[in-house]
């Protein structure tokens, strides 16, 4: 039995002429060229002052849209607001993480949280990168006193870990100059 079957050959009468075949394809040809001629030339379209109100607008609601979001209380993490579950303040899950919740995640007595950070929580577990675990180091949390005063080197210097670079402008005679930084 041979591998591959023989292709049926078609019959000469049925194939049309060579002569025929290339004048339809000729047709298909130029019928293709005029539409992109016709198409070049209505390009680039014109743009009204409508369609750039319109385009700004549909940037500022994207923009908008993906800014929309909330810290969570336990990761100190940014999440889209419609990702982020709100327990309240005199919920009983709160306290094993009492005094542990970053600031910036409260509001009007409800404490936000990531899916992750709130599906730990439900099962009665610390969250992985809670504060207390000493991972999370953006806390929005406030100083204590004595380090109230401090500058910005002398807070890079004393700081475990500082994941935020800071650029200062270096200014030499109180001149602006964009060139010296360091």
């Amino acid at each position: 039995m041979p591998i591959h079957p023989k292709a049926k050959r078609q019959r000469i009468a049925e194939i049309p002429s060579v002569s025929e075949a290339v004048e339809s394809a000729v047709g298909l040809l130029e019928e293709e060229f005029q539409l992109r001629k016709t198409a070049s030339q209505a390009f680039p379209p014109d743009i009204s002052s409508s369609h750039i109100r319109s385009a700004i607008s549909r940037y500022e609601d994207a923009m908008t849209a993906a800014s929309d979001r909330s810290i969570c209380c336990s990761c100190s993490s940014f999440f889209p607001t419609t990702d982020i579950w709100k327990i309240s303040e005199l919920d009983d899950l709160l306290q094993l993480l009492e005094g542990h919740l970053d600031e910036c995640g409260y509001h009007n007595g409800f404490w936000n949280f990531c899916i992750s950070c709130h599906s730990a929580i439900n099962r009665y577990k610390i969250p992985k990168f809670l504060f207390a675990n000493y991972v999370n180091i953006t806390t929005c949390q406030h100083y204590l006193p004595a380090l109230k005063d401090l500058t910005p080197v002398e807070e890079c210097l004393i700081a475990k870990c500082h994941p935020l670079g800071t650029i200062l402008k270096l200014r030499p005679g109180g001149h602006t100059s964009p060139t010296n930084y360091i």
